[in-house]
């Protein structure tokens, strides 16, 4: 699933938390669609630093990183982005990332999918169990297939490359795409639904 962040920077301030459900940037950071500024690219966390400790300037971004930061292990860390120059003034940047969904905290949180696809999950489990502890397939594997097919069925049906399970990159399935130019195939999105 991907999710777009708009993001205020302010005057003087760098560094930048990400959402806690921040995986991995699907785009790179772009101004609003008023501003007139050049794209910003990426640099690692290192090259970041180093730029900041020969000089510091403050201007338009033109530069970003994403870095971990907190406790050495993974409990304690979190995704921060970081901006080069300094912002000197205040600004909005906008892009798409990949999330990974928080684990439910709640009872009646659902997993990604909704509620049918975590119907889904629980009745493998159960048909699992079902096959070992009684050695035969019964209502739960029944009930599994059943689940499953539907949702298929209901991916199949859409287009929207937002939803989680959705295979179909627009209307064919991994299609090549050939560049005549050197004859080298290459193939597009082989996950549409990232």
């Amino acid at each position: 699933m991907k999710q777009l962040c708009r993001l205020p920077l302010k005057a003087l301030v760098w560094q930048y938390p990400l959402p806690a459900n921040f995986s991995e940037l699907v785009s790179d950071p772009v101004f609003g669609d008023d501003d007139l500024y050049p794209a910003m690219k990426k640099i690692a966390p290192e090259k970041m630093l180093n730029l900041r400790a020969a000089q510091t300037t403050e201007f338009a971004p033109s530069f970003y990183a994403i870095a971990k930061t907190g406790a050495g292990s993974t409990l304690g860390e979190q995704d921060e982005i970081w901006f080069y120059p300094i912002p000197d003034s205040t600004y909005t940047v906008r892009f798409w990332y990949k999330l990974d969904p928080l684990k439910p905290e709640a009872t009646n949180e659902v997993l990604p999918g909704g509620a049918k696809a975590a119907e889904a999950i629980i009745e493998h489990c159960l048909a699992v169990a079902e096959q070992q502890e009684n050695d035969k397939v019964g209502l739960h594997t029944e009930l599994a297939a059943r689940l499953t097919q539907e949702l298929i069925v209901h991916d199949a049906r859409s287009n929207d490359s937002m939803l989680i399970g959705n295979l179909r990159f627009g209307d064919s399935y991994a299609r090549p795409l050939v560049d005549h130019s050197t004859y080298e195939t290459q193939y597009n999105n082989w996950y549409a639904g990232e």
